[in-house]
């Protein structure tokens, strides 16, 4: 990974949570998220987990 902050650095979990903060207004429709302290889940269901799949891969640009 070239990003990253230093583990165990008095201001790493703040630099981390403004990193990750930004990811969920890029998420596609359908995608689910919940951000908790230092983690963040995304998850998408259908009837097709092809489907589901693929709505939580990046979008390439």
């Amino acid at each position: 990974m070239r990003e990253g902050v230093p583990q165990g650095g008095v201001i790493s979990l703040t630099l981390f949570l403004i990193y990750i903060n930004d990811l969920v207004s890029n998420l596609q429709r359908f995608v689910l998220n919940t951000l908790h302290a230092d983690d963040l889940a995304i998850w998408s269901s259908d009837t097709s987990a092809g489907t589901a799949s693929v709505r939580i891969q990046p979008l390439t640009r």
